[in-house]
């Protein structure tokens, strides 16, 4: 169970040389999570790039795909909520807030 995504992620392993064939076995017959990607290569759930089984990680690109990672669809679910999305409408946007800030500068700069 899971739901689309446009870009999608997996950690992949860098094997050494000298890996033994039963780890290496060991590691493609594993059943790994599949991660929404962000555009800088990064998964949604924010699971930090790690050592997997003794061996190097790597985020490896997929393409469009279905997301098996619970935390990625949490991600998605939070921002799909009405309550979300009445939160981000009434929240200012950085330009608002910027000019808000320059305002009062101005303005106390004036007293």
């Amino acid at each position: 169970m899971g739901y689309q995504a446009s870009q999608t992620c997996l950690l992949g392993v860098v094997f050494e040389p000298d890996t033994p064939a039963l780890k290496r076995q060991q590691v493609e017959d594993a059943d790994l999570r599949v991660h929404e990607m962000r555009s800088d290569g990064t998964p949604l759930c924010n699971t930090p790039l790690r050592r997997w089984k003794g061996l190097v990680g790597v985020w490896t690109s997929l393409g469009a795909g279905t997301v098996t990672c619970e935390r990625c669809m949490q991600h998605v679910d939070e921002d799909r909520s009405p309550r979300s999305r009445r939160a981000a409408k009434n929240r200012p946007t950085w330009a608002e807030k910027e000019l808000a800030r320059n305002a009062a500068k101005r303005a106390a700069a004036q007293s």
